[in-house]
């Protein structure tokens, strides 16, 4: 298929890698999914990606944010990539700017249709 956008699904429970993946794919994209910030950081590194969905937690505290970090400053494939976080920090609106995030939802047990539609606008 012409066009499909290359997604990378970051969380370290399986459920939810396969939900969104799964879903993503009914975008038409094509999903990679890492189970860790090392495999997450590891891909980043190695392909551009149209955006990146992140857990959070994986398994130690702010393990996304960490890998946000570190595609702003030394992926010279990603720097730019859209990003959306999920994140049960309900303080995290106030600093959505600093983080540089294209869209975040609070937890995973959110309304799944609003993160099914956060990831097509961040497709965009």
């Amino acid at each position: 298929m012409p066009n499909q956008k290359l997604v990378l699904v970051a969380d370290d429970e399986e459920y939810w890698r396969v939900l969104l993946k799964r879903e993503l794919e009914k975008l038409g994209c094509v999903v990679d999914i890492a189970a860790s910030l090392f495999e997450a950081a590891t891909l980043v590194d190695s392909k551009k990606y149209d955006l990146v969905v992140s857990d959070n937690s994986m398994p130690d505290e702010n393990q996304g944010l960490t890998l946000l970090m570190h595609m702003r400053k030394t992926s010279d494939l990603n720097k730019g990539t859209r990003f959306i976080l999920n994140t049960g920090d309900s303080g995290l609106e106030v600093q959505r700017k600093a983080y540089d995030l294209d869209g975040w939802y609070r937890n995973k047990y959110h309304n799944k249709i609003s993160v099914y539609d956060m990831c097509a606008a961040g497709l965009e």
